[in-house]
């Protein structure tokens, strides 16, 4: 395996474990916990290595974070005036 496909593997294994974290919160309740932000805090550092990498560029995910979000305003309920 080369450099980049153990990078990718490992962000693969650190988001799904993210979404356990994620789903435990949704079965058992709770806004946040230890073992939540402690996954984060795994996904970021390997985005983080991702772009160390020149795998992408902050200023590309910027444009389509803010892509996203217009979307989000459209479809989800997140932005709505509570």
């Amino acid at each position: 395996m080369d450099y980049k496909q153990e990078l990718l593997t490992i962000l693969m294994e650190e988001l799904a474990e993210l979404q356990v974290e994620c789903s435990k919160l949704i079965r058992f309740g709770g806004s946040t916990s230890e073992n939540f932000v402690k996954e984060i805090g795994d996904v970021y550092a390997m985005i983080n290595l991702c772009h160390e990498n020149d795998m992408f560029s902050w200023k590309d995910v910027e444009l389509q974070e803010q892509k996203k979000i217009e979307k989000l305003k459209q479809w989800s309920n997140l932005f709505d005036a509570g």
